[in-house]
């Protein structure tokens, strides 16, 4: 399992310019490419556990498993 660490952010309004609250939590890197000023809320880390991405060997072992004709 890979551990992610989220956090709601303050980020500017793009009506007002004030700094605001995030609706939703985001890693350091999707905050960082959205909004690069944002600021971490202290006390709103969540942390998740996420299961690893299938590797591209066992995606493919799988698919052509699938993929094979009844046998006799």
């Amino acid at each position: 399992m890979k551990r992610v660490e989220v956090w709601h952010w303050l980020i500017p309004d793009r009506l007002t310019g004030q700094r605001r609250r995030s609706q939703h939590r985001m890693s350091d890197a999707e905050a960082s490419a959205a909004y690069p000023d944002a600021e971490k809320v202290e006390g709103s880390l969540e942390v998740r556990w996420l299961p690893e991405p299938q590797s591209e060997q066992d995606r493919i072992q799988t698919i052509d498993w699938r993929n094979q004709p009844p046998r006799s």
